[in-house]
């Protein structure tokens, strides 16, 4: 690809309106029971899925400095939360599907 994304090994079958969709299992019918997140290798990092790759070429495109799954926090009885981006220069932290 162009814009330097590679995409993992992930079983994937083409839907009728062309887009592609990884798939855990189907009933048998199919129809997807159970949609995957396609992981994305992108500037030294290994993203959990193409939309957040997709994320950090915007960040590259504009010289935003940015980590990735940089810190998780414990938030006691509701569990850890690891947001996706933290943004140094701009002291924000960004979540992309939450």
């Amino acid at each position: 690809m162009s814009d330097g994304l590679r995409v993992g090994r992930v079983p994937a079958r083409r839907r009728g309106d062309g887009a592609r969709a990884a798939l855990d299992d189907d009933d048998g019918g199919g129809r997807v029971t159970d949609i995957k997140p396609i992981e994305t290798v992108y500037n030294g990092y290994c993203f959990r899925s193409r939309l957040e790759a997709r994320w950090a070429v915007f960040f590259d495109a504009l010289g935003i400095k940015y980590y990735y799954e940089h810190e998780g926090f414990d938030l006691g009885d509701a569990g850890w939360y690891l947001p996706d981006f933290w943004l140094p220069e701009l002291k924000t932290w960004i979540e992309i599907k939450g």
